[in-house]
């Protein structure tokens, strides 16, 4: 289905509160309205299988809309739902003339949510995704397909007249940046926020990168009195030692 029907502004005030949202739009809206759109699962296959993805939509409490933004979530894997903490600042910046448009990455939660059951372990979960979901589907899950879930999207929001915007955060802008490759003309405008380059983001660099990060982190904290003060001369190896003593079981509590 892809009617829009009235749903809460909020999915979950309390959850949101607890991370530190601010839940005080400027001109609170009573309702927002959410869909379940019916997308292919393969866009290049004729008559491939629907799955389901879930959008919200917060209309502009100044009406008429002057136009859309569209918030990419980061991960892979983040769920539309913590967005939602950016409705209060995004509705005073944009003085309530904006509808505010979250959608739910293909595979996360409500949108044909995938999940390894009750195992952390990267293979076992790679063996039981297989096994539940066979690898004919799981391949319909790529970056690809989401962009264009975006351009579905966007087809299928109230008629407006207004200007098209995207803000794609994290994970966010690699989709953005897929999807301006395979719709250029769509957006008026674009918001980038923590680049992941398409030639250079790959998850099996992420430990590299985190480590050379923290190791500069670490060397600055080296020069700073009060962090060589509480980790000592050369930190690098401090934290470094703190770890090992985890791995053999020596330090069981800090």
């Amino acid at each position: 289905s892809s009617a829009w029907q009235p749903c809460p502004l909020y999915t979950d005030r309390a959850a949101l509160f607890a991370v530190g949202c601010r839940l005080d739009p400027v001109q609170p809206t009573k309702d927002a309205l959410c869909a379940n759109l019916d997308v292919p699962l393969h866009y290049d296959t004729p008559k491939s299988q629907s799955i389901a993805m879930f959008a919200k939509l917060i209309p502009a409490p100044k009406r008429p809309a002057e136009g859309s933004l569209v918030l990419l979530n980061g991960g892979p894997g983040g769920g539309g739902m913590i967005m939602e903490c950016l409705i209060s600042d995004l509705q005073n910046l944009t003085n309530g003339r904006l509808d505010i448009v979250l959608p739910e990455h293909r595979g996360v939660a409500r949108s044909s949510g995938l999940n390894c059951g009750n195992t952390t372990d990267q293979l076992q979960c790679l063996k039981f995704a297989v096994g539940k979901y066979t690898a004919e589907y799981l391949s319909g899950f790529t970056v690809t397909n989401a962009a264009h879930d975006i351009h579905t999207l966007l087809s299928m929001l109230p008629p407006s007249h207004g200007k098209r915007y995207l803000y794609g955060v994290s994970y966010g802008t690699y989709l953005a940046q897929r999807y301006l490759q395979l719709y250029p003309h769509e957006m008026d405008a674009v918001v980038l926020d923590g680049v992941c380059s398409p030639d250079l983001t790959r998850l099996t660099f992420y430990d590299y990168g985190v480590d050379a990060a923290g190791s500069v982190f670490l060397s600055e904290c080296g020069q700073d009195p009060t962090c060589r003060a509480n980790m000592g001369p050369f930190p690098v190896h401090s934290f470094h030692l703190f770890f090992e003593l985890i791995r053999s079981g020596e330090l069981e509590e800090c």
